[in-house]
């Protein structure tokens, strides 16, 4: 799958998405959170409860202790079924999904698929690649003043949505971007793609191996806020 993301919302990420659609070799869907983002970061942390890297195992295997001796005074938060057996029926899950992509992708006559999405920690970059390694992602970044007119302009901020966290993750996901750079990544600068868009849509082209991109579709602005 190809995965296109930014450090922040606002920064030409569906753009990106429209046109690696519109050469007709790839679906690339919109945003799904759980798949993207909650779900490999969820795996993750049951992983490190799994392999006892994470407290929480012994308190649990002490809790299921309790309840089998029919003892009720301890942390009964802790008492869960088996974490190796959840553990794979989440595991199960994520990858039933990435089928269920891939299927509908073949459907609508796809070869390809993949997902689009800004995430809030780039380095959830490695947890997705832990389970479909093979994944490309392109990582399109743009100034942080456009960023935050752009978001204004779509009323993000809000007192549970500050103003600051957003330039603060902007910050920090431009820093591990610099470090998560390999053979598997793709950074493109939005204000290059607009200045020279047909070299920066043959970088694309290369990098994923998809040709018939449109370049028209760089005209047509359909998520414009004022």
């Amino acid at each position: 799958p190809i995965f296109v993301t930014a450090p922040v919302e606002r920064c030409g990420s569906t753009l990106v998405q429209r046109l690696l659609n519109s050469s007709r070799r790839i679906a690339v869907y919109g945003e799904n959170p759980h798949f993207c983002e909650i779900a490999p970061t969820a795996l993750h942390a049951i992983a490190r409860v799994v392999t006892g890297e994470h407290s929480g195992r012994g308190l649990m295997e002490s809790a299921r202790e309790g309840e089998r001796r029919g003892a009720t005074e301890f942390w009964t938060n802790s008492f869960l079924p088996p974490t190796t057996d959840y553990a794979e029926i989440m595991l199960d899950a994520f990858y039933r999904a990435a089928a269920h992509y891939e299927a509908d992708a073949a459907a609508l006559g796809f070869d390809r698929w993949g997902v689009k999405y800004p995430l809030g920690r780039l380095e959830a970059m490695r947890e997705w690649l832990s389970f479909l390694p093979r994944t490309r992602f392109v990582v399109v970044h743009r100034d942080i003043v456009d960023c935050v007119a752009s978001a204004k302009a779509r009323r993000f901020f809000t007192p549970r949505s500050p103003l600051m966290a957003f330039c603060e993750r902007w910050v920090r996901n431009m820093d591990w971007l610099e470090r998560l750079r390999g053979n598997e990544v793709h950074v493109m600068s939005y204000e290059a793609l607009l200045e020279d868009p047909m070299s920066e849509i043959d970088r694309l082209g290369r990098f994923l191996d998809i040709e018939g991109m449109d370049p028209d579709v760089m005209t047509r602005k359909i998520n414009r806020f004022t």
